[in-house]
């Protein structure tokens, strides 16, 4: 199966549950679950709990957010080209967590 495929197939459950939840939108945050989506790609740490990327799969569209430290990467080393990026810049790409959570 080719990464394009796997990530439809992929897109397309998440969109499944979405309808079933009547839910508009799902947030993936955790770098196992952002790993999973954006294709399993080894440049996304598995080992911390959460990615500094968060993904947003809605019915229609998949959005990336990220700080402007990793967005260049995430372009050019992880995403397809069809997600929306939004780069957060300042005190709002606190927001994108790059490190892990104590709990």
């Amino acid at each position: 199966m080719t990464r394009a495929l796997e990530q439809r197939e992929k897109r397309a459950r998440i969109k499944a549950l979405l309808e079933a939840k009547g839910l508009d939108a799902l947030v993936l945050k955790k770098g196992a679950n952002v790993a999973w989506i954006i294709g399993g790609r080894a440049h996304i740490p598995t080992t911390l709990e959460l990615a500094c990327l968060d993904v947003i799969v809605y019915k229609d569209r998949i959005v990336v957010v990220t700080n402007k430290i990793e967005a260049p990467r995430l372009e050019a080393e992880e995403l397809s080209g069809d997600e929306e990026l939004i780069v957060l810049i300042g005190l709002k790409a606190e927001m994108v967590s790059c490190h892990q959570v104590k709990r």
